[in-house]
């Protein structure tokens, strides 16, 4: 099973059709398998095909083509499946801001730091240095962290999916790390990884950033030399006295 039916989730294949006498793209395409909620019903499938299809329209626009987005189920939805681990509540609160109310672990911030082709932190510091400036403004701490995933989908499409070795990442001050490696397993994986078989987390040591380096000071501009002192003027001789009468 996946790793979406594994947590009690349906897995929906969407297909996409471009048509139309003047379409200059017809033709269809699937779009990558998504996760839903087990107790999601025909009604929320829909939604989420207006959904794709506003961003068909909106990223591949062609005014030429009518554009139709199909979505099926694969029924498999079990939520009796659902085994949520014993996480404090406020780590769960903090968790739920950094990765759904915020982009800190996701986009720009984290691809910038990553060397592609190792999948390691690539030894940008200044961008270390501002990544962790902006997990401390939202209550949390950077660690490193590694993802391996394996099997189903994962395995086909192993760009999308490439294992990532000890990079930073954004964790809340309220969870442990073994708190945070749970919540990750138990929110993060059936939403992010859910076509995945196995998904392995590993958050590790706090990661410092470098402190970044001083401006070189400026030399100190050299002293004027003092003024020479005028010579003094010699004091004139003293008179003598008159002799006394």
């Amino acid at each position: 099973d996946s790793i979406c039916n594994s947590a009690g989730g349906q897995t929906l294949a969407t297909t996409v059709t471009k048509s139309g006498a003047e379409c200059d793209s017809p033709g269809t395409s699937n779009i990558r398998p998504f996760c839903v909620g087990a107790t999601c019903n025909q009604e929320d499938v829909e939604g989420y095909e207006r959904y794709n299809k506003q961003n068909q329209e909106i990223y591949f626009f062609d005014e030429t083509c009518i554009i139709e987005v199909s979505s099926v189920s694969d029924g498999e939805g079990d939520p009796s499946k659902l085994q949520l681990p014993d996480i404090p509540e406020d780590c769960v609160d903090g968790m739920t801001e950094m990765f759904f109310m915020s982009d800190i672990n996701g986009g720009s911030s984290i691809e910038t730091m990553i060397d592609e082709s190792t999948g390691m932190f690539n030894g940008d510091t200044e961008a270390l240095a501002e990544f962790t400036a902006q997990c401390t403004e939202l209550g949390g701490h950077v660690t490193t962290m590694s993802i391996e995933y394996y099997g189903g989908y994962c395995d086909e499409d192993d760009e999308y999916y490439a294992d990532l070795t000890s990079v930073p990442h954004c964790e809340s001050n309220m969870c442990s790390d073994d708190e945070a490696e749970e919540f990750r397993t138990a929110y993060i994986v059936p939403i992010q990884h859910e076509l995945c078989e196995w998904v392995k987390y590993t958050v590790t040591d706090e990661m410092k950033a470098p402190k970044m380096p001083k401006a070189p000071k400026m030399p100190k501009a050299p002293k004027m030399p003092k003024e020479s002192k005028m010579p003094k003027e010699p004091k004139a001789p003293k008179t003598t006295k008159a002799p006394v009468a």
